[in-house]
C-alpha cells in the first residue's frame, strides 16, 4: 500500500470539513496514512491525528473549544493550553506518527516547517499555537527554531498546507468558500499546491471562519457526505 500523507489546510472552522472527509476515507479503508501535515487550525487537526486521537474525538474537542480559540489576543494561548491538556502535555518530538507543521517566521534564516526532528523541547500545543497565530487576531509568537529566535505568525500565509516529500502521495483535505471574497486569494495558492499534491479534495461550503458549536458537527458531516463522491470522481 502506498505511503500517504494527509495534509490539512488552515481556514478556521472550514478545516473541520477536511477532517470529516478524512474520517470517511479512513473508515472505508480507502487510504492508509503514515504521516500528517497541516497549517493554522489544520495543524491542530494534524497534530491530534499524529498523536493517535480519532477524528470523532478531535471533532468534539474542537466543538468544545472553537469559541475560546477565537478570542482576540488570548485565543492563541488557549490553543496551546487546550491542545497540551488534550494530548497529555506531550512533546512534539514524541508524537507517535510523523507530523509536519508550517509556520511563517519573520526572519529568513530559520525553518518554515516544524518536524519531530527540529522541534527541540517544544510541546505539541506550542507548535499548534505557533502555526495558528493569525495576524490581526493574535499577537506573533516568539519561538526558537533552528537554534535561532524569531517571531512567527500563521503558517497558512507561507505554506498552506505543508507537504511530505517522502510520501508516495499527499492527500490535501481542503475547502472552497462559495461566494467568498477570499475565494480568489485561495485559488492562487491552490494552483501552487495542486502542482505538488496528488489529490486535492475541494468541496463548496457555506461556513465562515467562526461558528457556533453546532457548526462544527455540521461541517464534519458535510465533509463525510462529499468525500466518497469526490474520491470516485478522481
Amino acid at each position: 500500500m502506498k505511503k500517504i500523507n494527509a495534509a490539512f489546510v488552515g481556514g478556521g472552522l472550514c478545516s473541520v470539513i477536511g477532517l470529516g472527509q478524512y474520517s470517511l476515507l479512513e473508515e472505508k479503508q480507502l487510504c492508509h496514512c503514515i504521516s500528517f501535515s497541516g497549517a493554522s487550525i489544520g495543524s491542530v487537526i494534524a497534530i491530534c491525528l499524529a498523536a493517535g486521537k480519532s477524528p470523532k474525538g478531535i471533532r468534539s474537542f474542537l466543538a468544545d473549544n472553537i469559541q475560546d480559540f477565537c478570542i482576540p489576543i488570548l485565543g492563541n494561548k488557549k490553543i496551546e493550553k487546550k491542545v497540551n491538556e488534550y494530548l497529555g502535555n506531550i512533546l512534539y518530538q514524541d508524537l507517535p506518527m510523523e507530523c509536519i507543521v508550517s509556520v511563517t517566521p519573520l526572519r529568513r534564516d530559520v525553518p518554515c516547517v516544524i518536524t519531530r526532528e527540529n522541534s527541540g523541547r517544544l510541546t505539541a500545543g506550542e507548535v499548534a499555537a505557533f502555526s495558528s497565530a493569525l495576524p490581526g487576531l493574535f499577537l506573533p509568537r516568539f519561538a526558537k527554531l533552528g537554534g535561532k529566535y524569531t517571531f512567527v505568525v500563521d503558517g497558512g500565509f507561507l505554506y498552506n498546507p505543508p507537504l511530505n516529500e517522502n510520501a508516495d502521495k499527499n492527500l490535501v483535505f481542503s475547502f472552497r468558500r462559495k461566494n467568498s471574497s477570499c475565494k480568489f486569494w485561495w485559488n492562487r495558492r491552490a494552483i501552487v499546491q495542486q502542482s505538488k499534491a496528488d489529490l486535492l479534495l475541494n468541496p463548496l461550503t457555506r461556513y465562515g471562519t467562526l461558528g457556533e458549536r453546532i457548526d462544527v458537527f455540521e461541517a464534519y458531516e458535510d465533509g463525510r457526505k462529499c468525500a466518497l463522491e469526490l474520491w470516485q470522481d478522481l
